[in-house]
């Protein structure tokens, strides 16, 4: 989606972030009564730190690798036999899904929403969800690395030792394996090991849609979901700002009623696409209504007509269509009398034994009259394009049961969990494209060793790698160009 642009504080807070650990590391280097002990503490832990560079290398969780990988060896190897076919299909369709969005890119499809977009903090990713970001790079990385080195231990190659880091704001995690048992094990042995990384994100993403899904029933002691939109923060600057406040429930948008967050986004979005409707109102209470002809009516400049006194902030001006032969009419109206009525789009649509008129707000063609039924207090009004509504007032699905239960912590948890699907899916598919110093590179070359070894010569095997990791590399390479430049072109 297309990201804010960064300012001069986004710059100075990304900055220091980098910095910072730097010089108290620096400081507490030179410190006399501190150096002695801190020194050896971080050589104790495996921490290293550079300019924009920390990482932790340890070896004390190598047992626990060699433990978890072999404890039923029977279940470990169809475990990961399941991924190795998992991420063959992963390399396959990451070639494909690399190739789909390089024509999508070059505008072959009709379909412009990007596929493969950097996620950049600062650009388009807010530095609030920085924190998001990063814990859940994190975990990916670890599930990632945890898969190898479980998968590596099962197939009795060593383990050396396991890491995490972090490049200016990219963390990550790594495993040392021994090389050389690692290169004389056979093909299909390694392919078990180099695919154990993305199967463990696959595994992630499934586990995180499942807790996505099941987060109202585990939550439902705490919280209560399906009767309403809970308002929880509203913009101090929103027109709405004076009229909801945080802790009430919004229930209905017009017609459109409102049991849950995505019913609130789905009513916003239906509210745009549809014409603003009318309301029946009885054409004897019109006729004793002043009546303003179109040469009265002032022409406002986002298109819509006004009639009424500018003091006036609860009136609206109303247009009652003609009937054959008979020009328009304009009313001054309260604007929430009339948008209690029924609504129409003719006076054909009004029904009762009297004489009805359907009468439309004379309002620009982006703007609605939208009454917005909520748990305390009477209906609000709010004019003006839907689509802004969501930039004036944030809510969630899950109401809390009492004062003891936080209203950030299901948001907290809904964000983590999608972040977690988004990146560790991304992760999966991504770190399995057949290009240079990815899973792919290996994968590739061990299902060329397992499929072709009795078949094809050792030269020929490797100009077929050769040729695949070049194309892979090289479609890699180009989509993320486009896509940084697409990016930056949004920003």
């Amino acid at each position: 989606m297309p990201g804010n642009v960064v300012d001069a504080a986004d710059v100075r807070s990304g900055i220091s972030l980098l910095v910072h650990p730097l010089l108290v590391d620096r400081g507490l280097r030179r410190y006399r009564l501190l150096s002695s002990v801190y020194g050896p503490r971080l050589e104790e832990w495996g921490v290293s730190l550079s300019f924009a560079h920390v990482r932790c290398y340890t070896t004390k969780f190598n047992r626990f690798f060699q433990k978890a990988g072999t404890w039923s060896k029977h279940v470990s190897r169809l475990w990961f036999t399941v991924g190795a076919l998992a991420g063959v299909v992963l390399m396959f369709s990451s070639i494909i899904v690399l190739i789909f969005t390089l024509f999508q890119s070059l505008n072959l499809y009709q379909d412009t929403r990007p596929v493969l977009t950097p996620v950049m903090p600062g650009v388009n990713l807010p530095w609030r969800d920085l924190s998001y970001y990063v814990v859940t790079l994190v975990v990916c990385g670890v599930f990632h690395e945890a898969g190898h080195a479980f998968a590596a231990s099962l197939e009795q190659v060593r383990v050396n030792g396991f890491g995490i880091f972090v490049m200016f704001l990219y963390p990550g995690a790594f495993v040392d394996l021994h090389s050389d048992h690692l290169a004389v094990i056979s093909p299909k042995r390694q392919l078990r090991i180099y695919c154990a990384g993305v199967w463990h994100n696959v595994i992630l993403v499934l586990f995180s849609i499942l807790l996505l899904w099941a987060l109202p029933l585990l939550l439902a002691p705490l919280y209560t979901t399906g009767v309403g939109a809970y308002v929880t923060s509203v913009e101090g600057d929103s027109v709405l700002s004076d009229k909801l406040k945080a802790g009430e429930i919004i229930t209905k948008m017009n017609g459109c009623l409102v049991h849950s967050t995505p019913d609130w986004f789905q009513c916003i979005e239906e509210l745009g696409n549809k014409n603003q409707p009318g309301y029946c109102l009885f054409s004897e209470l019109l006729d004793r209504q002043e009546r303003f002809f179109l040469n009265q009516t002032t022409l406002l400049e986002d298109g819509g007509r006004e009639c009424c006194d500018k003091d006036t902030q609860s009136d609206i001006c109303f247009q009652v269509f003609p009937t054959k032969g008979r020009p328009s009419i304009f009313h001054c109206l309260t604007a929430r009398t009339v948008s209690a009525r029924e609504p129409c789009q003719h006076s054909r649509d009004c029904t009762g034994v009297l004489d009805f008129a359907c009468a439309f707000p004379a309002i620009s063609p982006e703007s609605r009259l939208v009454r917005i039924s909520h748990s305390e207090g009477p209906d609000v009004l709010f004019l003006g394009d839907p689509r802004s509504l969501p930039f004036s007032l944030s809510t969630s699905s899950y109401i809390p049961s009492s004062s003891l239960s936080p209203s950030w912590l299901p948001e907290l948890l809904q964000n983590l969990l999608m972040y977690l699907v988004s990146f560790s899916s991304a992760l999966a598919l991504l770190n399995m494209v057949p290009a240079y110093y990815l899973d792919g590179q290996w994968t590739l070359t061990a299902l060329v060793e397992l499929c072709c070894e009795s078949h094809l010569q050792e030269k020929t095997r490797r100009q077929i790698c050769g040729v695949v990791l070049v194309t892979g590399s090289v479609l890699m390479v180009v989509n993320i160009a486009i896509a940084l430049w697409t990016l930056s072109m949004w920003s």
